[in-house]
């Protein structure tokens, strides 16, 4: 976690800076950084689930600045799965479940947000992702719900 949090930092510091084509590399090393191996998940849950997020947020954020509206909606996407395919019935626990459900709430409701704001100028096939992502939300939980009742 501790290289996610310095490439984070220096990412941030750039972004600041508005040198945005730096800071897209450090966003990305950042996510690419984050372990989500069962070990890791089981060992710390919640800081690794949101490091997950944070970066795909930190991400979305860079591409809107940039007015990249579309690269911003495939990025919620990424991260929506990113988040579903941790809700498998081999998830370490029943912590890594419910943080990550709690990801996957926040994403959606960002994303929600966010196509409020720019539907307007954005393509139907951006919106129907953001559905298509959502109903396989709804199937992976509905799975699981189903798996733990039997």
């Amino acid at each position: 976690m501790r290289n996610w949090e310095q490439l984070t930092d220096l990412a941030n510091t750039e972004y600041q800076n508005e040198k945005y084509q730096i800071a897209l590399g450090f966003y990305e090393a950042a996510l690419e950084s984050v372990d989500l191996s069962a070990k890791q998940l089981s060992g710390e849950p919640e800081s690794t689930i949101a490091a997950l997020t944070v970066s795909h947020l930190n991400l979305v954020s860079l591409y809107a600045t940039l007015n990249k509206r579309e690269m911003a909606n495939r990025q919620f996407e990424k991260a929506m799965y990113a988040l579903i395919t941790l809700l498998s019935p081999k998830m370490p626990s029943e912590q890594v479940g419910h943080c990550t459900l709690k990801a996957c709430n926040q994403i959606n409701l960002e994303w929600a947000n966010y196509i409020n704001l720019h539907s307007e100028k954005m393509a139907d096939s951006s919106i129907q992702r953001y559905i298509d992502a959502n109903q396989a939300l709804l199937s992976t939980t509905k799975q699981l719900t189903y798996k733990t009742l039997h």
